[in-house]
Formats: structure tokens, C-alpha cells, sequence
């Protein structure tokens, strides 16, 4: 009877009154947000990233003593757990990986709905927040890449869900599961860390003591916080079971500004990055809807609107990743993108109803501003390489070493070129990252084809692929760019397969070329 009170409370029973319209349209929404997400899952090729995520997941799956593999790495492990699961559903690995980033997505679409109805009571902000998520190209994006970001941010957002309704009905199980989902964040990913404080903000703002003196409203709302931090506190630690634990810091340092520096440089990260993270919410997020949520943001303060907290939120999580973090790529900035998303909306709303746009002449208003976004989302579905992304994102996901085309392919040909009891060894460049991981990953089921890395810039045909001749068929898996034997045939390698990516501004066009070793080299042979 309590959760039925609550959802009560929640939905307001006028505006429900059991509705059709209002119970499908938020399931067409999540449905529509799903399909959409699902459909040419696989039309980026792999990134570095996934490649070890998703090969992590597989190695994991495969010895229950490496469950904690991606602390080795500083990493927390949700992702790879959840991805060992959805391993067991799909027969393509990438799949598998970017169906959890997938359904991470769907439950942020419904996770802004509640949010913006939590702040509003208004179903049509609801809907319309729904309808903008599911259809922003920064979400678009990244929620169908086998990253981390996804699952941070729909576990971000049902942190502060759970929260505000815990500061609004004083209940204790609302707030355990904030802890949860907090909980859930910082297994996922280290600037979760910035949730945590945010926290009691939703209480300062949403908790009423109503009939209570203060010091029995101060220890309710102490109680609370408390609660949600030591649920999810309790689920940090599970990270000590790792014997790698301290990896965490140790590789944060690598991606943050030590506080020392900070302080005495304060403008050297700030400025230099600001700058970039504009670029990528412009472009992301579209110019139209990131100028709605600024004003949005504007609107709330001098409304003293609830909302506030929405700004207070994004502005801390955007000051803090540009003030701390050395390196900013787009995805870092996807945790924002629900709360600037019902900013938005909530301008557009604020601007209907100053203007007094009829209900009709409403609808074509905010569509006009999805017309962009949609546009961006049809591109990224059909031809995402015709692109103009921002330049670190074109070269990272399509154009570089880091961009993993032709990899399944040629783990396709050597399923289909060599039977199960033929030994094979693939030499590929590198140690770590989209390759050799891209290809382990594709080959995982194949246990006769062994996967090692030969470092970068081979000259010389490498020993192990040499030395491997007479009992193996042997092949090389490597980037032109990083191969520096000037005449291949030379040496006994035979190119079978060369896969280009997307050309470069300058012209210049990188393949990963695919070799197999046909007779041992000469006397040049490395050493």
C-alpha cells in the first residue's frame, strides 16, 4: 500500500485518470527511443575502448578469479558485468557490448520523463523530455557504442530521481535506492564521485519539514543522506575484493589534474578546455536546443523554480570536468545531456505559455526544434562517416588507428579459411586496444587461432610470427601507418585483404592491412 501511495503522489491521479493517451504514449517513446538505437547497431566499426571493455567481459565470463580484470586498468567493472551477461544473448560480441549501452539509454529516456514530472507534475513536459532525449544525437550516439558513459548516465539520473522523491515524502526505501543507484554510478565510473555531492542539494531544495521543528527535519534529512551513503558506499567497497583496488586512483591522476595544480593554475585546464566541451554540446546537442537549456536555466533562477537544481547540476558536473580533467572528449559530457535536455523543454514550455501558442501551433513548435536532431540521428543510422564531426571525434571513431575497420572481417576470413584443427598465429600491432583485443574478441570461440602483439613499427618480419612457420599458418594484422617494412613481398609477407577508413582532411587515407607469412624471410629477419 505504500508504493501505492507514493506513485500516487507521483502521477497525480487528474492528470492520469486512466487514460489511454497517457499510458501509450510514453511506452510509443520508449519503444521508438529503443528501436531506433537498435537498428544498424553495428554501422560504427569498434572502437579502442570496446575492444577492451568487451574482451574484458569475455575473459571475465570465461575465469570467475577475474571478475575484478578491469581494476587492473583502473576501471570499474559494472559494464564488463553486465556485458558478460549479454554475451550469453548474442552470437557478435560488439552487439552484445553496445546492447548494454542500449538499454542504458532506453532507461534514461524514461528516467528524464519521471525526473521532469518529479519537478513539474506537467505530462506534456514529461512526453516532450522523452521525445528530445530519444532523439538527441549526443545520446543517439554514444548510446550505441559498447562505452561506460551510457551506464553512468542513466544511473546518475535515477540517483537524483530516487533522491528528490526521498526529500519530498521523507521515505527511507526512496533513499535506500538512491544509494543504489549511486551505488551503481560509482561501479561504473570514477566522476560519479561528483553525484555524491550533489546529493544533499536535492534535499536543500525539495525537502519540506511541514509540522516538524528543525532539529526533527535536520536528523530526517540527515538520516536520509546517510542512508543513501552508506548503500552505496557499501557497493564501492566491493571493489576491495580486487587485489588491484588502488589502480583507481593510481589512473585517475592519469586523466585528472593533481589538486596542487589546480590551485596555483586554475585557468590553464579551464580555459583550454571550455572551448572544446562547447564544441561538442553545439554539435552534439545542436545549437537550438543547447541555447533553449542556457535560457532555461536563466528562466529558473528568476522564477526560483525547482528546476534549479537542474542548472546547479549541470553547471557543477561541466565546471568540474573542464577544471580537472587533462584530456575532454565528448563523451565525458553525456551525463549532462537529460538535464540540459529538460532545461530545454522547459524554456520552450515557459515560451508557449508567455506567448499563448495554441495547443496545435505548440506541437509544430517544438518540432521545429527536433527537425536538426533528427536530421543528425537519420545521418548517424544511415552514413555516420559522412559526418562532420568535431575533429577529435571524426579521427578517434572513423579516421585512426583507434577506429577498428576491417577487423570482423578478418576474423570472418580466418573462420572460413582455416579448419578448427590448424594451428594459427596472428601477429597484430600493438599490445592493448583495438588491436589485439578486437580481434581476440571476435576470435574468442576459435581456440586454435592464437592472437599476440608485436609491438609498433615493425621493420623487420618479427621472430614469434617467423619462428611460428613450421607449425602454425601465420598472418600480420596491422595499420599501414604503423608499418615501417618498406617492401612487404620482400620478406615473405603476401597482402590478402586491405580495409581503408574514412579519409583524413588532409587527404591522407589509413588501412589496416592484412597479411599472411609465406615463407620465411631472409637473413634481415629481426632479431
Amino acid at each position: 500500500m505504500c508504493w501505492e501511495n507514493t506513485i500516487s503522489k507521483l502521477v497525480k491521479h487528474p492528470p492520469i485518470n486512466n487514460s489511454l493517451k497517457t499510458l501509450v504514449l510514453p511506452v510509443l517513446i520508449l519503444t521508438a527511443g529503443l528501436l531506433i538505437r537498435l537498428i544498424n547497431l553495428t554501422n560504427i566499426p569498434i572502437f579502442v575502448d570496446e575492444a577492451i571493455y568487451i574482451r574484458w567481459a569475455q575473459v571475465m565470463r570465461a575465469e570467475s578469479t577475474l571478475r575484478f580484470l578491469p581494476l587492473s586498468d583502473g576501471k570499474q567493472p559494472l559494464f564488463m558485468w553486465v556485458t558478460m551477461l549479454t554475451l550469453k544473448l548474442f552470437q557478435d560480441p560488439l552487439v552484445a557490448g553496445r546492447t548494454v549501452s542500449v538499454l542504458a539509454g532506453t532507461a534514461s529516456i524514461l528516467g528524464v520523463g519521471v525526473l521532469s514530472f518529479l519537478l513539474f507534475q506537467n505530462i506534456k513536459i514529461s512526453l516532450w523530455t522523452g521525445i528530445f532525449l530519444a532523439f538527441s544525437p549526443f545520446s543517439f550516439f554514444f548510446d550505441r557504442m559498447a562505452l561506460v558513459d551510457s551506464l553512468l548516465t542513466a544511473c546518475g539520473i535515477w540517483t537524483f530521481i530516487f533522491s528528490i522523491a526521498a526529500a519530498k515524502y521523507k521515505r527511507l526505501d526512496l533513499a535506500l535506492f538512491s544509494g543504489f543507484s549511486l551505488g551503481a554510478a560509482l561501479l561504473t565510473k570514477s566522476p560519479a564521485q561528483i553525484l555524491i555531492i550533489l546529493i544533499p542539494l536535492a534535499y536543500f531544495i525539495f525537502f519540506k519539514s511541514g509540522k516538524n521543528n528543525w532539529v526533527t527535519s535536520s536528523f530526517q534529512v540527515t538520516w536520509l543522506i546517510l542512508s543513501t551513503y552508506i548503500v552505496s558506499f557499501g557497493m564501492y567497497n566491493l571493489l576491495r575484493l580486487g587485489p588491484q583496488f588502488h589502480m583507481i586512483y593510481l589512473r585517475n591522476r592519469d586523466y585528472v589534474y593533481p589538486l596542487s595544480e589546480i590551485i596555483a593554475h586554475p585557468g590553464k585546464p579551464l580555459f583550454s578546455n571550455v572551448a572544446g566541451s562547447f564544441s561538442y554540446l553545439s554539435y552534439f546537442l545542436t545549437p537550438p536546443v543547447l541555447i533553449a537549456s542556457i535560457f532555461g536555466i536563466i528562466i529558473g533562477i528568476k522564477n526560483k523554480s525547482p528546476v534549479i537544481l537542474l542548472g546547479i547540476i549541470a553547471l557543477t558536473i561541466f565546471l568540474s570536468q573542464n577544471l580537472v580533467a587533462k584530456v575532454i572528449t565528448a563523451r565525458y559530457f553525456l551525463i549532462l545531456i537529460p538535464y540540459l535536455i529538460i532545461l530545454a523543454v522547459y524554456f520552450l514550455f515557459h515560451v508557449i505559455s508567455k506567448l499563448k501558442i495554441e495547443k496545435i501551433k505548440s506541437v509544430f513548435f517544438l518540432a521545429l526544434f527536433s527537425i536538426w536532431p533528427f536530421w543528425l540521428v537519420s545521418t548517424m543510422l544511415i552514413s555516420p562517416q559522412s559526418l562532420n564531426l568535431p575533429r577529435s571525434e571524426k579521427s578517434g571513431y572513423f579516421e585512426l588507428w583507434t577506429a577498428g575497420h576491417g577487423i570482423k572481417e578478418v576474423s570472418e576470413y580466418l573462420k572460413k579459411q582455416e579448419p578448427r584443427n590448424q594451428p594459427v598465429l596472428v601477429g597484430t600491432e600493438g599490445y592493448f586496444g583495438t588491436l589485439p583485443d578486437g580481434l581476440q574478441m571476435y576470435l574468442n570461440d576459435r581456440k586454435n587461432i592464437r592472437i599476440i602483439g608485436i609491438g609498433l613499427y615493425p621493420d623487420k618480419v618479427p621472430q614469434p610470427l617467423s619462428n611460428s612457420l613450421l607449425d602454425n599458418k601465420v598472418y600480420l594484422v596491422i595499420n599501414d601507418s604503423r608499418l615501417s617494412i618498406s617492401d612487404p613481398p620482400a620478406v615473405g609477407l603476401r597482402l590478402i585483404a586491405s580495409f581503408p577508413k574514412a579519409i583524413q582532411p588532409d587527404g591522407k587515407l589509413e588501412r589496416l592491412l592484412f597479411f599472411k607469412l609465406d615463407a620465411p624471410p631472409s637473413a634481415d629477419t629481426q632479431p
